[in-house]
C-alpha cells in the first residue's frame, strides 16, 4: 500500500488558499482519516512548523490530526538524514544560506522519513535549475529516487473524492 508524507506547504497553502478550514471542512476531515488508516503521514518538524502559527490550523494540527511520526527521534531516519544533509552540503553553486535554510527546516526531515519507509512526498514545491541557489525538496528526492507529487495526484491515488 502506497503512503505519503506531507510537506508544511500543502498544509499551510490548502488552509490559506485552496481549502480554507471554513468552508471544506470535509477536506480536513478527510486528511485524518487517511492518517488514521495510515495512509498519510507528517514529520514531527513539520508538526513542529505548523504549531509555531498562531492560527486555526495550528490548532487542527495539535488537536485533530493524528498522522504524525517521530523523525527526529527514529534512528531509521536519522541515519537518512544524515544522508540527505551531506548531499545537501556537497551540492555545488548552492549558497551556505541556501544550506542552512533546507537543514534547518523541516524538508530534511520529509526527505529521510520518506527514504527509510519508501514513502512518496507530497509537496507544492517545484524542482528549480541546477544554476538556482535554492535548494527544493523534489530535486532532494530525486537524489535518493523518492517520488514526489503534489496534493491533487496524492488525493487521486486514494481515491478521495469530497
Amino acid at each position: 500500500m502506497e503512503h505519503f508524507v506531507i510537506d508544511s506547504n500543502v498544509f499551510i497553502h490548502g488552509a490559506n488558499r485552496w481549502y480554507p478550514m471554513d468552508i471544506f471542512p470535509a477536506f480536513w476531515q478527510k486528511l485524518v482519516e487517511l492518517a488514521t488508516n495510515g495512509q498519510v503521514v507528517s514529520v514531527d518538524a513539520v508538526r513542529e512548523e505548523l504549531t509555531k502559527r498562531q492560527d486555526t490550523l495550528a490548532e487542527w494540527a495539535k488537536d485533530s490530526f493524528n498522522g504524525w511520526r517521530a523523525a527526529k527521534s527514529d534512528p531509521l531516519v536519522q541515519q537518512h538524514y544524515s544522508e540527505v544533509i551531506r548531499h545537501v552540503n556537497g551540492l555545488r553553486g548552492k549558497s551556505s544560506a541556501a544550506k542552512y535554510q533546507f537543514a534547518n527546516k523541516a524538508d530534511g526531515w520529509i526527505v529521510a522519513y520518506a527514504v527509510a519507509y519508501s514513502a512518496i512526498v507530497v509537496t507544492h514545491e517545484k524542482s528549480v535549475s541546477e544554476t538556482s541557489q535554492k535548494i527544493k525538496i523534489p530535486d532532494v528526492c530525486h537524489q535518493f529516487n523518492v517520488e514526489c507529487i503534489r496534493l491533487v495526484e496524492m488525493l487521486r491515488r486514494l481515491n478521495v473524492t469530497i
